[in-house]
């Protein structure tokens, strides 16, 4: 495509009635049906929160897999009320942008395990009255995956669908090749591969280093109203370290004074600062579990789920990303090319690091919307 995709500028007010976005929470584990997980464990009371947008009767249907801390609010909707605010991915997903919500329905989910709605360790445990907190069931990236199907089955979508995901939203989008390729209309795995590397994983290890040794932190039983603020912030200072790169700092920052300090420090102690607004500390915990563990070519299951793919794949790297390099993005496009899946791997040369693919990027955003017009061949 010669056209570059640049979604232009909406308000709540100007989207369609046809389009408003739905959302809600949907039960995915009870007493009767409890969810049995991969660890052995499983849940007796679990929910999951979801946004769904665009027409309900569109014949694409696309579910979007959110990245470590995201939430269900991927773009704006129409909803009842005051305007919602920007969603996390809305350089893709919206009113004329790559993923069009005018014409395409997109359903995003809160990860089961999460705290933006979803049932995980910041949630009461009914059979006590209590936060679940360190004592809630280890989940991996199967069972948050295995909650998509119960939510998609709940709102009635029971055919194939079109997956996409960045970073740990990607290894969702692998795990639905792995366990249910024939309901996969096309997946797009946007900065990630098939498990996490060394690196990635000793940043982890510091991260829960950082939170554990936190005062507050006391074995995860800490009180909601004196959580371990600080070491859960210096953990998400350190992720931005993974996030973005040298160049993209000194771009940004340089050497440049603010209050007297430098600039740098003040974006890290807001990024530190509004993380522990919005997030729980043993969620976190558990999600970096969950994306350590997660290994696609440890299951054999894997590789003939590509096999049996019928639908198209985009693999798109960056060439500045640390934490999931470009060389991961190449092997896993490899690995699907060799199983006979119709192929677009683009390495994207960008200075942002892992985080640009949520800033605006054309090239991106015309990968994703030519995806469709893949072909298997047969």
């Amino acid at each position: 495509m010669s056209r570059a995709f640049m979604r232009p500028s909406v308000d709540a007010k100007s989207i369609p009635e046809g389009v408003a976005a739905r959302a809600g929470v949907v039960p995915v584990a009870t007493p009767e049906r409890p969810l049995a997980l991969e660890s052995g464990g499983e849940l007796r009371h679990a929910s999951i929160a979801y946004e769904d947008l665009g027409p309900q009767d569109a014949a694409r249907i696309v579910l979007v897999c959110h990245a470590l801390t995201g939430d269900a609010h991927v773009t704006r909707g129409r909803h009842e009320g005051p305007a919602d605010s920007p969603g996390w991915w809305e350089t893709i997903v919206g009113p004329g942008a790559a993923i069009d919500t005018t014409r395409t329905r997109v359903i995003c989910s809160n990860v089961l395990g999460g705290c933006a709605g979803s049932t995980g360790p910041a949630s009461i445990d009914p059979s006590t009255g209590d936060r679940f907190g360190p004592t809630f069931p280890a989940v991996t990236i199967a069972d948050m995956v295995t909650a998509q199907q119960l939510l998609l089955d709940t709102l009635g979508v029971t055919g194939r669908v079109h997956v996409i995901g960045g970073s740990i939203g990607g290894f969702q989008t692998i795990e639905w090749v792995r366990r249910s390729p024939e309901r996969v209309a096309s997946a797009a795995v946007i900065a990630s591969g098939i498990a996490l590397n060394a690196f990635g994983l000793a940043h982890n290890a510091i991260a829960r280093t950082v939170i554990r040794s936190d005062p507050d932190f006391l074995d995860g039983h800490y009180a909601s109203h004196r959580p371990p603020a600080r070491g859960l912030a210096v953990a998400r200072q350190l992720a931005h370290l993974t996030y973005r790169t040298s160049s993209a700092f000194d771009r940004r920052f340089g050497r440049r004074l603010a209050d007297g300090r430098p600039a740098v420090h003040g974006y890290l102690d807001h990024q530190g600062d509004s993380f522990v607004r919005r997030f729980d500390a043993n969620t976190y915990l558990g999600l970096l579990d969950a994306m350590d563990r997660f290994d696609a070519m440890a299951d054999p299951r894997f590789l003939d789920g590509l096999r049996r793919m019928t639908g198209p794949m985009l693999v798109a790297g960056f060439t500045s990303d640390r934490l999931f390099p470009a060389a991961q993005s190449a092997s896993l496009a490899e690995l699907a090319e060799r199983s006979g899946v119709a192929t677009d791997l683009a390495i994207i040369d960008t200075e942002e690091g892992h985080d640009a693919f949520l800033l605006p990027s054309p090239d991106l955003a015309n990968r994703v919307a030519a995806l469709h017009s893949l072909e298997r061949s047969s």
